[in-house]
């Protein structure tokens, strides 16, 4: 099966003025198409950090990394822009939507910054097959939490990327919400979507998680 992402010895590491701080060191992994990972680990082991990292947003780190087959340390900040445009979607745990938009506005967004000319009609393609056309033209703030991250995760779809890299998505939300949003993303999952996921909820992780690994210092360990 086609590697979307690899790393290979993976370090990271924050200077300090007498000391450093080792987050991670010589991790090694791969994320195939269509796998579904969920990544758990206690506070401050990185979870957050090695997804900036996978998805371009931090390039201070030894080690290489690799999205679908280029090694992104070479590529230019202009290449990578695009690429996170196009190829990777990003749902947090707070939906970050913009409340001067509405929600079709916010669905749009990466659309409109790459100068989609077919804008508005997708947004509310999406909108209809998640049973949201009612929402469209509604403000961020009159929606509940999980109708906002549903909307968040329509956002993070709308270019059809290749991985969609959800952090903490359902850590602002009540268990019967989460599910739901776990369920969707799983949907999106079994369409083809490759997911990859960090989460303290264990719970979730194991009903919805093709694989699941545990994140310290020294190793990336599978634990499912």
């Amino acid at each position: 099966m086609e590697k979307i992402i690899e790393v290979k010895n993976l370090t990271k590491i924050y200077p300090q003025p007498n000391s450093e701080i080792i987050i991670f060191e010589n991790l090694s992994f791969e994320i195939k198409k269509g796998d579904f990972v969920s990544i758990t680990g206690p506070s401050g082991s990185g979870k957050t950090t090695l997804l900036n990292i996978i998805s371009t947003l931090d390039s201070k780190y030894s080690g290489e990394v690799f999205f679908m087959g280029t090694d992104i340390s070479k590529m230019k900040e202009e290449e990578k822009n695009r690429m996170r445009l196009k190829e990777i979607g990003f749902v947090f745990q707070f939906d970050s939507l913009l409340e001067d938009f509405n929600i079709l506005e916010n669905i749009e967004m990466p659309a409109l910054i790459l100068n989609d000319k077919k804008s508005v009609k997708k947004g509310m393609e999406l909108l209809k097959k998640w049973g949201m056309e009612d929402k469209a033209y509604k403000k961020p703030q009159e929606l509940s939490g999980g109708e906002k991250q549903r909307t968040a995760i329509l956002r993070a779809i709308r270019n059809n990327p290749s991985v969609i890299i959800a952090d903490e998505p359902t850590g602002n939300l009540d268990h019967e919400t989460a599910i739901k949003v776990m369920n969707d993303f799983k949907k999106l999952n079994q369409e083809g979507s490759t997911v990859v996921m960090v989460t303290h909820n264990m719970e979730l992780a194991r009903i919805f998680s093709d694989k699941i690994y545990s994140l310290s210092k020294t190793e990336l360990k599978k634990i499912l």
